[in-house]
C-alpha cells in the first residue's frame, strides 16, 4: 500500500507551525457573554528570548498568546490601536511598579514562624522601597493631574468611564487626558526617541477645558 502521509506543516516567524491549509488565518475572538470576558489572540514578547540565538526559529522574538481585552482600560486601548507601543509600555510599567509598591501586608498565615530568637520577616521588601521609588521620581517630573490620572487607572485598574465621572467631563476628554499623561510618562522614562513624532492626541485637563 502506498505510504499517506498528513498535510505538510511550516514554521512562521513566531516558530509555531501550522498546515498549507491554515496559513493565513486570524483566529477570532472569544466573548463570553455576562461576564465581561473578551479573548483575543495576539502576538507578545517571548518571555524566554534570548538574544544570544537571535534569528533562530527556535527562538522567536514573539510568540502567540490569548489575552482578555476588558482586563484593563490599558489592554482595550492597546486592542483598539488608540496607543501606541511606547504608551503601553509606560502603562504597564507603572502598573507593574504599582503593584509591587502597594502590595499588601501578608497574612498571620503567610508569616513564618519565628525560631531560634530570629526576627519578624521584614514586608517591605528592598524590591518594594525601589518600586515607591521609581514612582515618586514620576510623580515630581509630571503634573499632579497627570500623574493622578496614570494612577487611577493604570494603577488602581479603574475604567475610562470612572475617569469621565472623577473629571466630569466627556468622553473623548478623558481618554485625550490618559493619552497626555502616558506621553509624559513615557518622556520621564526615556522610552520614546526624541525623533519620534508623537500620535495626536485629544483634549483634557492639563492639555485644554474639561
Amino acid at each position: 500500500m502506498p505510504e499517506t502521509r498528513g498535510p505538510r506543516s511550516t514554521g512562521d516567524e513566531t516558530g509555531r507551525t501550522r498546515s498549507h491549509g491554515q496559513r493565513g488565518k486570524t483566529a477570532a475572538p472569544v466573548k463570553i457573554a455576562g461576564v465581561g470576558i473578551d479573548i483575543r489572540f495576539c502576538e507578545v514578547d517571548n518571555p524566554y528570548y534570548n538574544p544570544a540565538h537571535a534569528g533562530d526559529r527556535t527562538n522567536p522574538r514573539k510568540v502567540g498568546a490569548a489575552r482578555n481585552v476588558n482586563e484593563s482600560a490599558l489592554t482595550r486601548l492597546e486592542a483598539n490601536g488608540t496607543i501606541d507601543a511606547i504608551q503601553t509600555a509606560a502603562g504597564f510599567r507603572f502598573r507593574a511598579l504599582f503593584e509591587r509598591c502597594m502590595a499588601g501586608t501578608p497574612s498571620p498565615g503567610d508569616i513564618k514562624e519565628r525560631v531560634d530568637g530570629g526576627g519578624a520577616p521584614d514586608v517591605f521588601t528592598e524590591g518594594r522601597m525601589r518600586a515607591g521609588y521609581q514612582l515618586r521620581l514620576a510623580a515630581e517630573a509630571m503634573a499632579p493631574a497627570h500623574y493622578a490620572c496614570v494612577r487611577f487607572v493604570c494603577g488602581e485598574g479603574h475604567s475610562l468611564r470612572d475617569l469621565r465621572r472623577a473629571l466630569a467631563c466627556r468622553p473623548d476628554m478623558a481618554k485625550g487626558m490618559l493619552l497626555v499623561a502616558l506621553d509624559r510618562l513615557a518622556d520621564v522614562w526615556g522610552l520614546r526617541p526624541a525623533n519620534e513624532n508623537r500620535p495626536v492626541q485629544g483634549e483634557g485637563p492639563g492639555n485644554g477645558p474639561c
